[in-house]
């Protein structure tokens, strides 16, 4: 599955900053047959340039967008 980030939707806290993301179908098609499920936000350590793909629990306990 592609996924794209979501416009306007990112924050930083300290030196990390989150994105929300999504699959690129749902994003084109807006069917939610072909949404992303489970996936969480995108963290990026502002310092390292580390990137990772959090969970959906983890995403939801941060709960930025």
């Amino acid at each position: 599955m592609t996924f794209a980030l979501i416009e306007g939707e990112s924050v930083r806290v300290g030196s990390n900053f989150y994105f929300d993301c999504q699959s690129v179908a749902y994003l084109r098609s807006g069917d939610i047959r072909d949404m992303s499920v489970g996936a969480g936000y995108v963290c990026v350590d502002g310092e390292t340039g580390r990137c990772r793909m959090l969970g959906a629990v983890e995403s939801a306990e941060l709960d930025f967008f």
